[in-house]
């Protein structure tokens, strides 16, 4: 009968002892998530800055670039000024038709029915590609 006190409580010290190992690989594993995602968190600002930076000289020889032969207007010397106004009225009406998305404004009612002016936090099941929110937004506009 002693033996088997004696084998329960050994189990009992080996059952402790698992479990404290599991809650240390647990604690580990955190540290080493946090430690990647931080490691992320600053490629993704490098890579930010650098589209900042290199976003006017890509718009700018996106501009020049462009081939219009054969289209009407292509000899007119205005027709560039023409076709860059008609890109910046695209990019204002986009912008105007989407101010809720930009701003964050998302109009839905909070707790106690008060409204909100953030964006909406989503899990990644739920997310959908910008275009499709502000495309949505302007619907509702409309």
């Amino acid at each position: 009968m002693e033996a088997l006190v004696q084998a329960i409580q050994v189990l009992n010290g080996l059952g402790a002892s698992l479990e404290a190992l599991y809650e240390r690989a647990k604690l580990l594993q955190d540290e080493i998530a946090a430690l990647l995602s931080e490691n992320i968190n600053r490629k993704l600002l490098w890579f930010a800055i650098m589209s900042a930076l290199l976003l006017p000289a890509t718009l700018v020889t996106g501009i020049f670039g462009m081939n219009v032969a054969g289209l009407p207007g292509a000899k007119d010397p205005g027709s560039f000024w023409i076709v860059v106004g008609v890109m910046a009225g695209c990019a204002a009406s986009r912008s105007f038709c989407c101010e809720d998305y930009v701003s964050g404004n998302d109009h839905s009612p909070g707790p106690g029915g008060a409204s909100t002016s953030r964006l909406p936090l989503l899990s990644i099941a739920e997310t959908r590609p910008a275009a499709s929110i502000c495309s949505t937004s302007c619907a509702a506009r409309l």
